[in-house]
């Protein structure tokens, strides 16, 4: 009988550990879910030069920064201005981290805990608070120099 007690003891120890895995991988994948499907190793998500091939980041006024033509990512026409948002949008090799383009991919592509990345292909729209504007003035103010310009609006906390 002793045998049979120990027997069961050990079934509810693996057993609560299994809950208790189970629960840690719960809680990990509510908070990181949309990390883990838009990541670059998401084939579906990424065309064969690794640039995100769904969503569009547009400045407050509407203005399209980036979007998806033909499956490629194109930018804003004018080239100050790309060059102005460059550090806010994003590059098309991803080697700007903080840029939205890596910042947002589970929103640009439209990901959700429900449906998951399907329907990408559509992909989604993000509003930057940035104005593209400004920062063609502050840039065009710069003159070349290397330097800063922050601009917000002190009442909402909105960077422009």
């Amino acid at each position: 009988m002793k045998k049979i007690e120990q027997r069961a003891l050990v079934c509810r120890i693996l057993a609560l550990l299994l809950a208790a895995g189970l629960g840690v991988f719960l809680v990990r994948y509510f908070r990181s879910a949309g990390d883990w499907a838009s990541s670059p190793f998401n084939r579906h998500l990424y065309n064969a030069q690794g640039q995100l091939a769904a969503g569009t980041v547009l400045d407050r006024d509407g203005d399209v920064l980036s979007s998806v033509k033909d499956g490629k990512r194109t930018y804003y026409d004018g080239e100050t201005v790309r060059k102005a948002t460059l550090h806010a949008v994003g590059d098309l090799q991803g080697s700007i981290g903080t840029g939205a383009l890596n910042a947002f991919a589970d929103k640009l592509t439209g990901y959700s805990l429900l449906n998951g990345a399907f329907g990408a292909g559509r992909g989604g729209e993000l509003y930057l608070t940035l104005d593209a504007r400004y920062n063609y003035e502050a840039y065009q103010a710069l003159n070349g120099h290397a330097g800063t310009v922050a601009v917000y609006n002190y009442k909402t906390g909105e960077i422009l």
